[in-house]
C-alpha cells in the first residue's frame, strides 16, 4: 500500500488530489480523508489503512485484496 501511495504522489498521469484514504477508526468504524489530509498529518498509521479511491473507483482495497495500479493480490489484469 505504501507503493500505491509512493505511486499515486510520484507518477504525473495521476492528481494526487483526486484520491482519498479509507482508514478505520477504532471507535466509529471506516473514516475516509483526502490522501493529501493523511499525509499531510501522519497520525493514522499505515496499517489502519482499507481503501485508496480515486472518486468511487477502489484502486487499493486491502479486505477485497484489489490493487489496481500494480496488479496484485487478487486484482484482474
Amino acid at each position: 500500500m505504501q507503493d500505491v501511495i509512493a505511486r499515486i504522489l510520484h507518477d504525473p498521469s495521476f492528481d494526487a488530489s483526486c484520491f482519498a484514504v479509507g482508514y478505520d477508526e477504532r471507535f466509529s468504524g471506516v473514516r475516509e480523508a483526502p490522501l493529501s489530509d493523511f499525509l499531510a498529518g501522519g497520525e493514522i498509521p499505515w496499517h489502519r489503512i482499507q481503501t485508496i479511491r480515486a472518486g468511487a473507483l477502489a484502486v487499493w482495497d486491502r479486505q477485497e485484496r484489489r490493487d489496481l495500479l500494480f496488479g496484485s493480490g487478487d486484482s484482474e489484469a
